[in-house]
């Protein structure tokens, strides 16, 4: 009719009951108890009376299922693209080497880290450009694939922040006074910036701004700082990092001399034998920069015009 079914994990000294009566099929699905043991036996009994009964000819073990369990990555963090970041996890004995991927779609693909590495819990990683909010690594056993364990929750790959000085960036000639843009790139996420420039090569830093939404350009009032040795330097602004300065020097020059008269007209009369008109100034002026050099010279024989002069 039916049967009895029992385990022992001491040599058959004690039994567990599995199941106290089911029908005599010759076979049953056991799902196999935590109870390690090298010491097992089952035993199958007619429910009624207990006899016929037999045993198993001899012990067979009950082992544990070995397990892998990812802790990092696991959910949570933002590892930053071409950081050294370590991937580690738990397991039970009994795992040589492991597999290790990662997803960037939530699992729906992986990519391998690497085929086969020694079961230490922890492998080294350098996170690759693959930047993604819904990340995952995955570890299984490298022969067979089973145990095998993904990240419990979605991890971010983040590219990090960086600035790159497009202009003034090594060469150009600005004039004091002249207006220009200063230019650069960002990556990440860099909020404001602040904008500073140095007539010395880099050595010294003078500021132009201390902080402005980073929108890529900044219109500058080249100042009177003049120097062959010009650089700009743009960094965050709270931090001071990223940063970026001109790959090259930039040149800070005066501005040409420009010549500007108080008047651009004389007036001259004269009566024959009588008054002349009295002489007349021309006031000179350099709205530039530097040494204006000039001269005047006239036209007509009769005019006199007494100076020739520089000034700065």
């Amino acid at each position: 009719g039916n049967v009895k079914i029992e385990y022992s994990t001491d040599g058959g000294t004690g039994y567990t009951e599995i199941l106290a009566s089911t029908a005599n099929a010759g076979t049953y699905a056991w799902t196999v108890p935590n109870a390690p043991s090298e010491n097992c036996l089952v035993r199958v009994s007619q429910v009624s009376g207990g006899t016929p009964v037999d045993a198993s000819n001899a012990v067979f073990s009950i082992v544990t299922q070995p397990t892998i369990n990812v802790t990092a990555p696991n959910g949570g963090e933002s590892w930053e693209v071409g950081s050294a970041k370590n991937i580690t996890w738990s397991s039970t004995a009994g795992i040589a080497n492991v597999k290790i991927e990662y997803s960037t779609d939530n699992g729906s693909s992986y990519t391998t880290v690497i085929a086969s590495t020694a079961n230490t819990g922890s492998y080294g990683w350098t996170v690759p450009n693959a930047a993604s909010t819904t990340c995952l690594v995955r570890i299984s056993e490298a022969v067979g694939g089973t145990p095998t364990d993904t990240s419990d929750a979605n991890y971010s790959i983040v590219v990090p922040p960086a600035i790159n000085v497009t202009a003034p960036n090594g060469g150009e000639n600005w004039l004091v006074g002249s207006v220009h843009n200063v230019t650069w790139t960002t990556a990440g996420t860099v909020v404001n910036v602040k904008i500073e420039y140095s007539t010395d090569g880099g050595t010294t830093y003078t500021l132009a701004t201390s902080s402005i939404t980073n929108a890529g350009a900044y219109s500058w009032t080249v100042p009177d700082a003049v120097s062959t040795t010009c650089r700009v330097r743009v960094s965050e602004a709270d931090q001071g990092t990223p940063s970026d300065a001109s790959d090259a020097a930039f040149i800070i020059s005066a501005a040409p001399p420009t010549i500007t008269l108080g008047r651009t007209r004389l007036d001259y009369g004269a009566v024959a034998g009588g008054v002349v008109t009295k002489p007349q100034t021309v006031i000179l002026g350099n709205s530039g920069g530097g040494t204006l050099n000039w001269t005047a010279t006239p036209d007509q024989s009769w005019p006199i015009i007494p100076g020739r002069s520089a000034f700065t």
